[in-house]
């Protein structure tokens, strides 16, 4: 897991000082400069990210499950089998919010 704060980084928009060494654009500088010192190494921040490396074969594909619930709820089998049920019914509702949001025309 990879964490930091919602903070701008000013010091790169503004030139200023950063009010956390934590910025929001901490993600991009671990996983695309390899900055390690861009993520808080505590493990704490008001932004999180699952970060994986994969590797995946030509005509391949890979699958990440993730489920996110209170700690104290992670008990048992988290992808049980009602998870397919209620990832698809929550994808159809997502599906029907958005068709009545975005015009046809943008497809």
């Amino acid at each position: 897991m990879l964490f930091t704060e919602n903070q701008t980084n000013v010091r790169r928009l503004l030139g200023a000082p950063n009010p956390t060494p934590y910025t929001k654009d901490a993600f991009h500088e671990y996983v695309i400069r390899n900055d390690a010192a861009a993520v808080n190494a505590a493990l704490q921040g008001t932004k999180a990210a699952p970060y994986y490396r994969l590797t995946v074969g030509g005509h391949r594909q890979v699958q990440v499950r993730l489920r996110l619930c209170a700690e104290a709820e992670a008990v048992g089998r988290l992808f049980g089998p009602e998870f397919e049920g209620v990832f698809t019914q929550r994808s159809e509702e997502a599906d029907s919010f958005y068709k009545q949001i975005i015009p046809q025309a943008l497809g």
